[in-house]
């Protein structure tokens, strides 16, 4: 029995040692260069293989493109490349971009490759450290077969004598041809300084730029969407594309410090798995990842809007499997023809499992650790999901909180200068100060003045007399086909209008602010929850809005909205009848209250402010108060005090005092006593239920 034990654990220990790594080498070779596939070396092989450089010299944060090919009709299945001290010390300097069928090792330390299909070069680019390594080479293992590997070095690359001297590139075949721009800390010009201009943004807050705890930029160009992305973590940031705002059935794209980028789903609350195994770069054009010493990962990859999965022959995977697959006749169809929707690399690829960008989606942004292989562990913070889902053809900017704007935020004027200066150190320098007034929700909401009430708007406030003080206040202004409202309350959690056929709650037409930023068109039914009209674009029908809290209990905000609104032709149209022809006149209802944790209003916490008309929203002359001040319910009070202090306390007088003294005396067949009480209580009991009709919700 024994005997059998040793013999198992040896076999198992040979089948390890041979099994390789046909997923790129792992991170205990980063710093030896030699696979641990239990071969040795075999230099012989070394002059079929050479490296080449674009450039013969470098200054500290140069780019420089290194190929690796092969000679005449001799191939290579595995690589593992890192720019090394030409007096070699094991300690390998600055970092690298990869490309498809590529991931980085160890820190980005080093490339290798993410599938052994045999290959006859390779391309990928290396950025020099910001400060000079003095001189550098390439230190490149080639594994022609799992048994077959050797150790080549590039031509030493010195260090710039002028760091302005313009040196020339030589252009290397490869079977790669795109090459990406790492996402670099700047404090000119970072990922965020030209969001909502030259590309859309989600991020932490839509006025941080280069300092932003998390970062998605996209620009469309053409039929590829590039993606940069960017966050504080020390182990990977990922991006996920999602039909809800729930986990599960998202497409993802994880940028790891060890394990590089990789294109992945998720089917639920697990880890997300690679789309294709053999290589986790599937379906990009291009992908680099540009970690930085302070604690923050960058990366960025392009994609097609719609990734095709062509037929195409498949690569024997090395010498012996083409042998394998020449001396093949059991009829199986082994030829590799990829079925469409099919296969890459030989693992079969489920392309529901990659969404079409050309389609809205909710956007996750999660940070966490990763393992000793690269792996994403779970999120360290709870995932960041967008306010809305995302256009991603759209330059917008939008956070958890904000609704999508456009623009690049400024929060207070800008001064900028131009000058000249000669060589004799004399200046010429002109100062122009320029003062822009933009939009910058939430916290951007200037108080609602109405002063000019009836004259250059029209107004429902709180008060007639009331300016920006307003405990509530609604004001509109026709503009064209459009109605531009402004709308303020004394509120913690949100203030909302709503458009309504009478005086009563229910069948109305609402929009809800919110001190979180955000700002939604929603239909109430009944005595419910008001539900959006709209669930994959809360703001519908909205335009030009800001809103915000000052964070003393007041919450403002403005938006426009034309009079009449289409639904248009979406697989979920909005309800017509849910969304009010302003045209039209209306009773306003103004509420206001807190909100749940989800960012929700609940019940309203006053009563809410009903107009005592109906609006006419296409004149500026009205100036309305609420509906507190109607005839009804002013005769009501009025009544509700001369029966309950009056009759009330005439009755009990009549029957403490005066029945002994009337005892025989009557009134209508009544004693006179019991006569008066009896027509008190009926009059006060008359007078209640007149209040029930008379009052209303």
């Amino acid at each position: 029995m024994a005997r059998l034990l040793e013999m198992t654990v040896v076999a198992l220990g040979l089948a390890l040692c041979c099994w390789g790594y046909p997923e790129g080498a792992p991170s205990s070779a980063c710093s030896s260069m030699q696979p641990s596939h239990g071969y040795g070396e075999s230099p012989s092989i070394a002059s079929s293989y050479s490296v080449t450089l674009s450039k013969a010299t470098y200054s500290p944060g140069d780019k420089i493109t290194v190929t690796v090919s092969a000679a005449g009709s001799a191939r290579f299945e595995g690589f593992l490349v890192q720019m090394r001290k030409e007096a070699n010390d094991g300690t390998a300097m600055g970092s690298w971009s990869t490309t498809a069928g590529q991931t980085v090792c160890s820190q980005a330390s080093g490339v290798t490759h993410t599938s052994k299909s045999a290959k006859s070069s390779t391309q990928m680019q290396w950025t020099a450290p910001s400060s000079s390594a003095g001189n550098v080479q390439v230190w490149a293992t080639i594994v022609k077969t799992l048994s077959t590997w050797t150790i080549i070095k590039s031509s030493v690359i010195s260090i710039a004598s002028n760091p302005t001297t313009t040196t020339t590139t030589t252009t290397a075949t490869s079977t790669t041809h795109t090459t990406s721009t790492s996402l670099q800390p700047s404090s000119s010009s970072s990922p965020s300084s030209t969001c909502g201009v030259s590309k859309g943004c989600f991020k932490k807050s839509v006025t941080c730029t280069n300092d932003c705890e998390y970062l998605l930029s996209w620009e469309p160009a053409g039929d590829e969407i590039k993606f940069e992305m960017s966050g504080i973590s020390e182990g990977y940031v990922a991006v996920g594309f999602s039909k809800d705002k729930n986990m599960g059935d998202d497409n993802v794209i994880v940028c790891s410090r060890i394990g590089g980028v990789s294109h992945r789903y998720q089917p639920g609350a697990v880890k997300p798995e690679a789309i294709d195994p053999s290589n986790p770069t599937f379906g990009f054009t291009s992908a680099s990842l540009s970690p930085d010493s302070a604690g923050r990962t960058r990366c960025s990859f392009s994609r097609k809007k719609v990734v095709a999965v062509a037929r195409r022959r498949r690569q024997a995977q090395s010498e012996s499997e083409r042998e394998r697959e020449t001396d093949d006749d059991d009829g199986d169809d082994d030829d590799g023809d990829t079925p469409s929707g099919g296969t890459a690399g030989g693992g079969r690829v489920d392309v529901t499992h990659i969404f079409d960008l050309s389609t809205s989606y909710y956007v996750f942004f999660a940070r966490g650790d990763v393992d000793s292989l690269g792996e994403p562990q779970m999120h360290t913070a709870t995932p960041a999901i967008s306010f809305e889902k995302v256009n991603f053809t759209q330059l917008v900017i939008l956070t958890e909180t904000n609704p999508s704007v456009t623009g690049p935020p400024v929060a207070s004027p800008t001064t900028r200068s131009s000058g000249l200066s000669g060589s004799s150190g004399a200046s010429s320098t002109a100062t122009t100060t320029t003062t822009t007034t933009t939009t910058v929700p939430p916290g951007g909401v200037t108080p609602i003045d109405t002063s000019t009430c009836g004259t250059a708007k029209a107004c429902f406030k709180s008060s007639a007399t009331c300016t920006t003080a307003c405990e509530y206040a609604l004001t509109w202004q026709p503009v064209g086909d459009e109605i531009r409202f402004e709308l303020s309350g004394a509120a913690s959690g949100y203030v909302s209008v709503g458009f309504s056929k009478d005086t009563k709650m229910g069948d109305d037409n609402v929009i809800v602010c919110t001190s979180r930023g955000a700002v939604s068109q929603r239909y109430q039914a009944g005595r419910v929850a008001p539900e959006l009209v709209d669930a994959d674009r809360p703001y519908f029908g909205l335009t030009a809005f800001k809103v915000g809290s000052d964070g003393a209990g007041r919450v403002s905000c403005s938006f426009a909205r034309n009079k009449t609104l289409a639904s248009g032709r979406r697989r979920r149209a909005v309800e017509p009848s849910q969304v009010f022809d302003l045209g039209q006149a209306f009773y306003v209802l103004v509420a206001r209250g807190d909100l749940d944790s989800n960012g929700d209003p609940v019940k309203h916490t006053t009563a809410p402010a009903v107009s005592a008309e109906q609006v006419n929203f296409t004149a500026t002359s009205q100036l309305l108060t609420t509906q507190a001040g109607r005839p009804l319910a002013v005769a009501h009070a009025c009544l509700m005090l001369i029966a309950w202090v009056g009759l009330a306390s005439t009755g009990i007088l009549m029957a403490r005092f005066y029945k002994p003294q009337w005892a025989s005396t009557k009134l209508c067949g009544e004693r006179v006593w019991f006569a008066v009480g009896r027509r008190r209580s009926t009059t006060i009991s008359t007078e209640s239920r007149c209040r029930c009709r008379s009052i209303g919700p």
